[in-house]
């Protein structure tokens, strides 16, 4: 975005509002993951704005990729319920009103972080380097 075009007033998609509150729902009812919430929107029919599938199939391999990255930022963003936030300009949540109608109220999208810090908790995380010299080097304080 330009200088010149923060004036422009955002216009809401009504299909890709659907779909966003959709999937708000989904998350809050606090029973989906990631991955079954990308399953829904793509049974539904839904794509991302780029227009390629929630979940892909790979023809060779069979293997299935979920894009629940792109979900879980966007779920993260205050935009959907109607706050403007810009780590650029230094815009944090809270300061500067949209004037579009927010897809979820302030409640739901708070509740949603919630369910998505709950989910991050039971989340289990693997090393994907091991280091050669990992537990050989220390350091010792002196007073």
């Amino acid at each position: 975005m330009t200088k010149k075009d923060r004036h422009l007033e955002i216009e809401i998609d009504p299909e890709r509002a659907e779909m966003w509150r959709e999937a708000w729902k989904l998350l809050l009812t606090g029973d989906y993951t990631l991955k079954e919430i990308c399953e829904e929107l793509h049974k539904r029919g839904y794509t991302r704005r780029s227009g390629k599938p929630w979940v892909e199939v790979d023809p060779e391999t069979g293997r299935v990729t979920y894009a629940t990255s792109q979900l879980s930022r966007s779920f993260h963003s205050p935009f959907y319920a109607g706050w403007v936030a810009s780590e650029t300009y230094g815009i944090k949540r809270g300061e500067v009103r949209g004037t579009w109608e927010p897809i979820i109220s302030d409640e739901d999208f708070e509740r949603g972080l919630a369910v998505l810090a709950k989910h991050d908790e039971n989340r289990t995380r693997t090393r994907r380097y091991t280091y050669v010299l990992a537990g050989l080097l220390y350091m010792r304080v002196t007073a």
